[in-house]
């Protein structure tokens, strides 16, 4: 469990101030904002789903499509692979 946590401690994903020992190194890469369009399928039946981890998710990704899946598990892919695969065909066709 450790190691999973600490890939998120180290990647700079919190400001300086709450991340002792790093500085910003980066400052070119201080506007985390994708500019590119993003599909999020949230399955919200997943024992993992928080949904606390969207809010605000629009304010990083302005080109935002979020769909939320509200019965199906972590493993949504597998256990409907059509309505995946159909969402992000959708989602490519929109370009």
């Amino acid at each position: 469990m450790t190691a999973m946590v600490d890939y998120y401690r180290v990647s700079g994903y919190l400001p300086p101030h709450e991340r002792p020992g790093f500085g910003d190194y980066a400052p070119e890469f201080r506007d985390k904002t994708i500019e590119v369009p993003t599909l999020v399928i949230y399955a919200e039946g997943s024992p993992y789903a928080r949904p606390g981890t969207l809010d605000g998710l629009e304010d990083f990704v302005p080109d935002l499509r979020l769909h939320r899946v509200p019965s199906h598990t972590h493993w949504l892919h597998e256990e409907n692979p059509e309505l995946a695969n159909g969402l992000i065909r959708d989602f490519l066709a929109d370009g």
